[in-house]
């Protein structure tokens, strides 16, 4: 084997091992969301950005969605609900309107998605 040949076989070693470790460490977090989720207590509050909030809605650990409407158009941004296999019907809980304009909606998914994605999620932390 040539030098160059053995230099690119081992950065896609590297990757590999890298795209394992990352498939592991998604799945240990699913799990991990899925059993606290299962624990007595309070709501579990995520923050983060859109991509950790997307990950969540995919693998259906989203039990309710708290958006706010603000009354600006910023023409930009990142979508929360991309990359979806079918729709995502939501049931809308409550809504609250602020003096600025601004618009709070608590909406739950279906139980026909949670259940869809459960299902999922449970495949993803078996990986």
């Amino acid at each position: 084997m040539t030098q160059a040949l053995r230099q690119k076989r081992t950065v896609i070693d590297e990757l590999d091992l890298e795209l394992l470790n990352l498939i592991n460490r998604r799945a240990q977090t699913v799990a991990e969301i899925a059993r606290l989720k299962q624990e007595p207590g309070k709501d579990i509050l995520a923050h983060g950005g859109a991509g950790f909030a997307q990950s969540l809605v995919l693998l259906g650990l989203v039990d309710e969605f708290r958006l706010l409407t603000h009354p600006v158009a910023l023409g930009c941004g990142r979508a929360l609900f991309v990359g979806l296999s079918y729709p995502l019907n939501l049931q809308l809980i409550s809504s609250s309107a602020f003096p600025g304009g601004c618009i709070a909606h608590i909406y739950r998914p279906s139980p026909a998605w949670t259940l869809s994605a459960r299902r999922l999620s449970k495949e993803v932390s078996h990986v």
